[in-house]
């Protein structure tokens, strides 16, 4: 009797092991809560990450909540300039700028390392009291 619940148990962790390996999961989505943001060094990874907790059309106030929980520090900005910064190794500086001017947006910061430290900056564009968009940079500072 020992002998078949113990092998019910082997042979149900190895079904867990083998599912774990070879099914498409991201791992890290086991781990984090519907509206904890996964921060990546790829800032259009970032971007679908914060499209996924906060929906174009969504309350810009919802959103500020959503991103200081986050860890991120915003303020509002009115009528400003963002540039959305990609590397391009094919560009003129190794990058290339997609400028916004003239927006309403809400700017959110976040930093994560001691010495180097990689840092996450992003405007969500609104219209009103509505997310019409996200442009997230990210790049590392420090020593």
């Amino acid at each position: 009797m020992m002998f078949k619940i113990f092998g019910s148990i082997i042979v149900a962790g190895l079904a867990l092991s083998l599912a774990l390996v070879y099914l498409p999961i991201n791992m890290s989505r086991l781990f984090l809560s519907e509206d904890k943001i996964a921060l990546s060094e790829d800032p259009d990874v970032v971007e679908r990450e914060i499209l996924r907790i906060i929906p174009i059309d969504s309350a810009i106030d919802g959103a500020k909540q959503m991103m200081e929980k986050n860890g991120f520090g915003c303020k509002f900005i009115k009528n400003g300039e963002f540039a959305r910064v990609r590397t391009d190794r094919n560009a003129p500086g190794g990058s290339r700028q997609q400028v916004y001017r003239n927006v309403d947006y809400l700017y959110c910061d976040a930093s994560q390392g001691f010495l180097v430290q990689r840092r996450w900056q992003l405007a969500i564009i609104h219209v009103g009291k509505q997310v019409k968009s996200v442009a997230v940079s990210t790049g590392l500072v420090g020593l």
